[in-house]
């Protein structure tokens, strides 16, 4: 009846990367465009880059926040083309995602072998769309992949080139523009540069060469970074004190308490069952460390240090919001594979015959691992996709339009009851889309309550309150109104009726 799904035809469907990558888009597309309602960061970058493309207020000294600016520049792009929205950052990080799958299959297709990097290819499409890692948001750690998978991919592929030396410095460069989405990605120059001695043999010369080169990439990719906040006038101490230094200024209200709530924040968002795979196999990577090289896979020893280096960095914060779990999926989808086709290969009685090797000896070997190829691709769509709710409970929300989308209709809300020019003040968390959407902007660089914290801030706050008077104040209804804020309340301001879950006070002056 269905002459065409026979078992060749079945094996080579499973094993093909464009129908995984269809399946990820089209999971993507579900978590990211089914009218998902803005997010937190989304907002308050899309506030930055509104604010930046029309020239008003400059980062870090203009808006306080602790990106670097590639994703300012993204959202200035953004609206620059569409105004405020949503979709479009949304897109680019779709397509980046989808990037990054591929540049994971090419890489290890030239390092391990077709098996190897379609499981990894999988394990990372699969799991990015989840709300576990925040998948249905256009964040940093998105982009950040991208480029620092793009770099990985010309350390492999550049061996085979007749000028290495270039393929090196495009890799720095790649890792250069990934530091300029997050600065986590910093973490990444030491196993791409022992990725860089293990692909030289270990060469004293070439490997300090090769490191100076690589280094020499990543200080031009940053110059460029900078250039457009630069032609705008944007300082580089403003830079270094907003980008890099900025948790080390006070309580940001976001790295709170000690110790125990540290572990705490870890313990609960790092173990979430859709890590299950990936953390496993990372462990298995450490206990048969020693056989997965002695099978011939001697890419195994730069590859414990990236999961391991990534893993540090996941802690390096302090922080543990889903979307941090983005920082390990790149290298640990990589380990999964690795692991993955290391048990396939021995199950089979194959360990002797190298990673390395893409040769195919026999149609009945081709069988089995045509077989194995695709029960594990299977598995992995049954656990990330039929064992999920995420995408069901989207659509469905979609078909019953019960999605509310209170950031985005109080913002629009304080556009029509101000005018251009004026300034608004939000108080509370979350205040960024309200911000983005209202066209306003905030009297003081610290425009989310969390910066409150740090030395000076509020001062600077209440300073800027009396010299640019907000228009509008909107505080969320189950907030309590700061003695401050009530204060500078009673001072002209009417209370308006509450919609959207705020209280909105205008000023009668």
């Amino acid at each position: 009846m269905f002459p065409y799904f026979n078992k060749q035809n079945t094996l080579r469907l499973l094993q093909n990367p464009l129908c995984i990558i269809l399946l990820g888009v089209v999971l993507l597309g579900v978590t990211s465009f089914l009218n998902v309602p803005i997010g937190n960061d989304e907002g308050g970058w899309g506030y930055i880059g509104r604010a930046f493309a029309n020239g008003e207020l400059l980062p870090y000294s203009g808006i306080a926040d602790n990106k670097t600016p590639g994703i300012f520049y993204l959202n200035a792009l953004s609206y620059t083309l569409f105004g405020a929205n949503v979709w479009f950052p949304r897109l680019l990080a779709l397509i980046a995602t989808v990037l990054t799958a591929l540049f994971i299959y090419r890489a290890l297709k030239h390092a391990v072998n077709k098996r190897t990097a379609l499981f990894s290819m999988t394990a990372f499409l699969l799991l990015m769309p989840l709300p576990a890692v925040d998948g249905s948001y256009a964040q940093t750690e998105t982009f950040m992949n991208l480029f620092v998978i793009v770099s990985f991919y010309f350390l492999v592929v550049g061996r085979t080139w007749k000028k290495y030396t270039l393929a090196v410095l495009l890799s720095g460069l790649f890792l250069g523009f990934a530091v300029a989405f997050r600065q986590s990605a910093i973490v990444s120059v030491f196993p791409l540069l022992v990725f860089l001695a293990f692909f030289v043999g270990y060469d004293q010369k070439r490997s300090l060469t090769g490191a100076g080169v690589f280094l020499l990439g990543a200080g031009v990719a940053t110059v460029l970074s900078l250039l457009p906040y630069a032609l705008r006038g944007g300082q580089f101490m403003g830079y270094l004190n907003g980008a890099w230094l900025f948790f080390l200024k006070g309580n940001v209200g976001v790295i709170t308490g000690g110790l125990l709530h540290r572990v705490s924040g870890f313990l609960t968002h790092f173990f979430v069952p859709e890590m299950f795979f990936l953390a496993s196999s990372v462990l298995l990577l450490c206990v048969f460390f020693k056989k997965i090289k002695q099978s011939g896979l001697l890419f195994a020893t730069p590859l414990l240090v990236w999961v391991i280096s990534d893993f540090l960095s996941y802690n390096l914060e302090g922080t543990y919001f889903p979307h941090h779990l983005k920082l390990l999926v790149l290298s640990w989808s990589i380990a999964f594979g690795v692991v993955v086709d290391f048990f396939l290969r021995r199950a089979s009685s194959e360990a002797s015959v190298p990673a390395l090797t893409s040769k195919v000896d026999s149609v009945k070997k081709e069988e089995r691992e045509g077989l194995h190829g695709a029960f594990v691709v299977v598995a992995l769509i049954v656990f990330f996709v039929c064992f999920q709710n995420t995408y069901y409970g989207t659509a469905r929300a979609f078909l019953k339009g019960s999605v509310r989308h209170d950031f985005r209709d109080t913002g629009l809300l304080v556009e029509r009851m101000t005018q251009q020019g004026d300034t608004i003040y939000v108080y509370g968390l979350h205040t960024g889309p309200i911000y983005y959407y209202a066209l306003r902007n905030s009297p003081s660089r610290y425009f989310e309550t969390q910066q409150l914290g740090m030395e000076g801030a509020l001062q600077e706050l209440q300073r800027k309150l009396t010299e640019k008077r907000p228009k509008i104040i909107v505080v969320p209804l189950e907030e309590e109104v700061p003695p401050w804020l009530s204060a500078f309340l009673e001072q002209g301001y009417r209370e308006e009726p509450p919609q959207f879950g705020y209280m909105f006070f205008k000023d009668t002056r």
